[in-house]
């Protein structure tokens, strides 16, 4: 039978399993061909079981009789805003930290998605049936809690405490349905087919853009930090272009290239010259490092940027 091994932090017993409960980063997978799986909760629940086990294990002789006297004494609300101020580490984005001691979610995402399979607490059961047929598993028994972090959703401090864990779980359930869709397939073999697949869609779109940029002709030619232009026209179609300019996937503006490019005309790369746009935000908007972005509407195509605009960002 091939080996297993779980990273756990769910008060979870597997049998013929070794249990790894401490952050990657501090223990590794020892054995490159086993089967690696990691069991992901609702970080509203699992938020209050770790506190439960905290105080109930008493973890901490500093913290375990303040924490438990606020929490009687305070209503819900007041108890987490109690709490948020100790900036007291472990009760914050939990799971995250599992993945990424630094608690960056992409960074997380990545490893998440290196497991074989990431199973949602919830489908614990399922997952043993249907991958591991005939192995055991034991769950210790939790007893009911007098707090309850689900009660107070939607409240601002719940991004504190398990924004990060949110996050983290909506692409753990996204992956478990990846599994279930395809037969319970380890998530290794379907990711690296979906992984084929969105290059073959991506090189598709790419030949299907170009072909419709060499319709048109001009470039986004300057920047500073809070101004761009250029210019563009349809060989073919008289009527001016309208663009969209994006920075870092977010819309910023709507420009007509209807503007006086007298070089333009002069060089006989335009017939009046009026194909130019040139907009200017109040505020400083673009710096080094972002992904700006011009597109020509209707068909969402890029503009290509000129050699300032690519040395102000400084792309690569």
């Amino acid at each position: 039978m091939k080996k297993i091994e779980i990273l756990n932090f769910q008060n979870l017993k597997i049998e013929n399993a070794k249990n790894i409960d401490k952050p990657l980063d501090q223990s590794r997978f020892e054995d490159e061909k086993a089967l690696t799986v990691l069991f992901l909760r609702d970080p509203y629940e699992y938020f209050d079981h770790l506190l439960f086990d905290y105080l109930a294990n008493r973890k901490s002789i500093l913290f375990t009789q303040d924490i438990i006297n606020h929490l009687m004494e305070l209503d819900s609300k007041s108890f987490l805003q109690w709490l948020n101020g100790l900036n007291f580490i472990p009760f914050h984005n939990p799971q995250t930290f599992q993945l990424d001691i630094r608690k960056r979610v992409p960074e997380a995402i990545e490893t998440l998605e290196s497991f074989d399979y990431v199973v949602p607490y919830e489908a614990v059961d399922t997952f043993l049936e249907k991958v591991l047929p005939g192995t055991g598993i034991a769950k210790n028994e939790e007893k009911e809690f007098i707090f309850s972090l689900s009660s107070l959703k939607g409240d601002s401090l719940i991004e504190q405490f398990i924004g990060k864990d949110i996050e983290l779980y909506k692409r753990a359930l996204e992956l478990w349905r990846l599994v279930e869709e395809n037969n319970y397939s380890s998530l290794n073999s379907l990711l690296e087919r979906k992984r084929i697949s969105q290059k073959k869609k991506e090189k598709k779109k790419e030949e299907e853009d170009l072909k419709k940029l060499q319709k048109y002709r001009g470039t986004a030619g300057k920047i500073s930090e809070n101004s761009i232009a250029g210019w563009v026209f349809h060989k073919e179609d008289p009527e001016k272009v309208t663009l969209e300019i994006y920075k870092n996937g977010k819309f910023l503006f709507l420009v007509k290239a209807d503007a006086m490019r007298e070089d333009l005309k002069k060089q006989h790369i335009h017939p009046t010259g009026e194909c130019g746009f040139e907009v200017h935000f109040e505020e400083a908007t673009f710096k080094k490092g972002d992904r700006v972005e011009v597109k020509i509407l209707p068909d969402k195509i890029t503009l290509p940027l000129g050699k300032n605009i690519i040395e102000f960002l400084m792309i690569p």
